[in-house]
């Protein structure tokens, strides 16, 4: 990061302020609020409204952004790689809806497609084998015709079936056996709900981070409303909270970051919705701190 000024990311609330008061609104809104760029966030349901819906509307939107000084640092989407009755030959709607958000990205300038690979609780099941046995496939068709257009496909640890160092990392080097331009999108927070610690996936993956979740949670009281997402496998359970005032070694990270050589976007998914700007400038203010540090 050397000097460089840190690049950061509206993530959170910016594809909801696109949608609501339209790409000019949440273009200011964004560059008010101190961010460089932004991330787009798609969810593949017969429920979601798209926030790109095509090509020209991604040019469009590219356009207000480059006026406003904002680039698209990456393109998020929620999506399930697994299909029940699926082969590793099928190609399923995700597939085709991932392949059609990959254009979008490239069209708006994302250096990278950013995707989720399965947000259903099967692992009691499907066996961890057998998914990714059938969902690798898959990823690395989307992966090769991303790159086609010049779009990175990076992946996360996320919910209960790929997170953590060993799954995360079963699932990353198979698919990058096959595509070796995939990389690794370092979420600080998601591993805690499989009882890991994000320092732990920092360090074994430092050198394939490309792009980074900022996010922080505090460990909280389990009750009947808390959702299940939130509790890890030994019962413990999490709520989020502004960027610094969790349990989150952040720092750490960072160290961890700067030693590898980490240039990339800091993206913020921040705590609760009535404390979003004061979470940004909190959060904004605590990485700066950590990168002088750092430096």
């Amino acid at each position: 990061m050397g000097g460089n000024v840190m690049n950061f990311t509206m993530y959170t609330n910016f594809a909801q302020a696109v949608k609501r008061d339209g790409i000019e609104k949440a273009a200011a809104l964004a560059k008010s609020l101190g961010f460089s760029s932004v991330e787009f966030f798609e969810f593949i349901g017969n429920t979601w409204t798209p926030c790109v819906k095509d090509r020209e509307i991604a040019r469009e939107m590219k356009q207000v952004l480059n006026a406003e000084g904002l680039s698209v640092a990456c393109y998020s989407v929620a999506a399930n790689l697994y299909e029940e009755g699926m082969t590793p030959d099928t190609v399923t709607e995700s597939e085709k809806m991932l392949c059609h958000y990959a254009e979008m990205a490239a069209e708006l300038g994302s250096p990278f497609l950013h995707h989720t690979l399965i947000m259903d609780h099967i692992q009691d099941t499907l066996p961890f084998d057998e998914a990714l046995r059938l969902i690798v496939p898959v990823a690395v068709r989307v992966a090769k015709y991303a790159y086609s257009l010049g779009v990175r496909c990076i992946y996360e640890d996320q919910g209960r079936f790929f997170n953590g160092v060993e799954k995360f990392g079963a699932f990353f080097r198979a698919v990058k056996a096959a595509c070796p331009y995939v990389g690794v999108c370092g979420d600080v927070g998601n591993i805690l709900f499989v009882d890991e610690s994000p320092v732990d996936f920092f360090q074994a993956f430092s050198k394939e981070i490309a792009h980074v979740h900022v996010k922080d949670y505090t460990p909280t009281e389990r009750n009947e409303h808390s959702p299940e997402w939130s509790i890890s496998p030994r019962g413990n359970a999490f709520r989020e909270c502004v960027i610094g005032t969790g349990c989150v070694d952040l720092v750490s990270c960072l160290e961890i970051l700067k030693a590898a050589g980490y240039t990339g976007a800091f993206a913020f998914e921040n705590g609760p919705a009535e404390e979003y700007a004061i979470g940004v400038k909190k959060g904004q203010e605590l990485l700066a701190s950590c990168y002088e540090e750092t430096n």
